[in-house]
């Protein structure tokens, strides 16, 4: 559980003690007193400390304002700011604390919690309208009926089958392309074909022996 926070007297109080402090007010909200030329702004940044170059004798912090004079251009001028008119505190090291909840439309802190908003907004999805000639068709398997690997027939929008458990793209496996054919040995320069390789021609025919001559018996 977070403590809780301090009051805007007590935050200002603390760090009045360590250094001098910054108020962010809206000096548009009743009670206030600045000069006139800031009644109009949205946003006003004034400076209180104990030990300023500009002492301020009469600082004064009570349960309804912080009060002190201040110097505007070398001009003294008292100021009177209520509490509900401030809506961040900080020192010279910029610690402190702020109250969105009082803080005025134009003001930086406003500005800067709307930006933070728009930021975490999330983003409606984009609808995009799809062809069903455009959605991408499942691959033709061979086969398809009967289970390659136990020929059980196949149960129609099955995943696996229900006897061996074998998935579509195992029972249905594409048949691999037929090999292709070994290529004809090609023949040499002299017309014979190289060793190892099948030469089926039949060797060249070699010349037939010579016959003997047959003796014939003449009478005269």
């Amino acid at each position: 559980m977070a403590p809780p926070r301090p009051s805007k007297k007590d935050l200002a109080l603390a760090l009045l003690e360590q250094s001098s402090i910054f108020i962010h007010l809206d000096p548009r909200r009743d009670k206030v007193v600045v000069p006139q030329s800031f009644r109009e702004q949205p946003e006003l940044v004034l400076q209180f400390g104990l030990n300023m170059r500009i002492p301020i004798p009469d600082l004064e912090l009570t349960e309804e304002a912080i009060a002190g004079t201040l110097s505007f251009a070398r001009r003294p001028f008292w100021c009177w700011i209520p509490w509900e008119a401030v809506f961040a505190i900080f020192d010279q090291q910029r610690r402190g604390l702020t109250w969105p909840e009082d803080a005025p439309a134009g003001s930086k802190l406003a500005s800067a919690i709307s930006r933070e908003e728009v930021a975490q907004k999330p983003k409606r999805p984009h609808l995009r309208a799809v062809s069903f000639d455009d959605a991408p068709k499942p691959e033709a398997l061979e086969g398809e009926g009967t289970c390659a690997l136990c020929s059980t027939k196949w149960v129609e929008d099955a995943s696996n089958c229900p006897v061996c458990g074998a998935s579509r793209e195992e029972a249905f496996r594409p048949s691999a392309p037929p090999a292709p054919a070994p290529a004809a040995a090609q023949p040499r320069v002299d017309g014979s074909t190289p060793e190892g390789e099948g030469g089926s021609e039949p060797p060249p025919d070699t010349p037939a022996p010579p016959k003997r001559p047959h003796l014939r018996l003449v009478k005269k």
